[in-house]
């Protein structure tokens, strides 16, 4: 991967969860020091270089020393126990040209509910 597309991968995740989670109340609380973005990366299938995106993007969240990050590699994965773990969901998942690649309603309500109540959604390139 060139580094440019790194880069620029780099700046507009870091920029668009950080605004989200602010913007969305989950500052730092000052007298306990800053607290971590938690950043739940969905992945398992892209078109692109997943294999190689997916473990950069989770390095570069948690190098950066503002945000924590686990990778869950299914959709039917997203739950509301899960998603209210996390403070913003990165999707870098496709599955084009595939058909009949649904999401569960349990997964679809679990995403809807999240962004409802102020969880950021993050999507990449081809997501």
């Amino acid at each position: 991967m060139g580094i440019f597309r790194s880069w620029a991968l780099y700046l507009v995740s870091l920029a668009v969860v950080a605004a989200a989670c602010v913007r969305n109340g989950k500052n730092d609380d000052m007298r306990s020091g800053p607290a971590l973005t938690r950043v739940l990366i969905l992945s398992g299938s892209n078109n692109p270089e997943w294999k190689a995106t997916t473990p950069l993007l989770k390095k570069m969240f948690e190098e950066n020393g503002a945000f924590t990050a686990r990778v869950v590699d299914h959709p039917d994965s997203l739950s509301p126990a899960l998603l209210q773990q996390y403070d913003a969901l990165v999707d870098n998942r496709n599955v084009w040209p595939e058909k009949n690649c649904t999401w569960s309603a349990t997964a679809k309500d679990a995403l809807i509910h999240f962004v409802r109540e102020g969880g950021a959604l993050v999507t990449l390139h081809a997501a």
